[in-house]
C-alpha cells in the first residue's frame, strides 16, 4: 500500500467521527476545521486536499486552483484507495 492510499484510508476512517463530535454532524465542513483535525489527530499533511475534497465543499478545492479533471483523479485515487486491503 502506498503512502497516499495509507492517508487517504486514515482520513476516511478517523475524520467522519471526528469532524462530527467536535463539530457537529454537517455534510460539510470547512477548510480550517478538517485541516485543524487532521493536524489534532497527527494524520499525514501531505495530502491534505483529499481530505479536504472528500468532507470540505468543493469551492474549497477550487480555490486552491485544482481544476475539474485533477479533482476526477483524485476522486479516483480515493475509490483506489477504499478497496485496498490493508494486509
Amino acid at each position: 500500500m502506498t503512502r497516499q492510499y495509507g492517508a487517504i484510508r486514515n482520513y476516511i476512517r478517523r475524520l467522519p467521527l471526528a469532524l462530527a463530535e467536535k463539530y457537529g454532524d454537517q455534510m460539510t465542513y470547512t477548510e480550517n476545521q478538517v485541516a485543524g483535525l487532521v493536524i489534532e489527530l497527527q494524520l499525514n499533511r501531505q495530502y491534505i486536499l483529499y481530505a479536504l475534497l472528500m468532507y470540505s465543499d468543493r469551492e474549497v478545492i477550487h480555490s486552491k486552483g485544482i481544476a475539474e479533471h485533477e479533482i476526477t483523479l483524485m476522486l479516483k485515487t480515493i475509490k483506489t484507495a477504499k478497496g485496498v486491503s490493508l494486509a
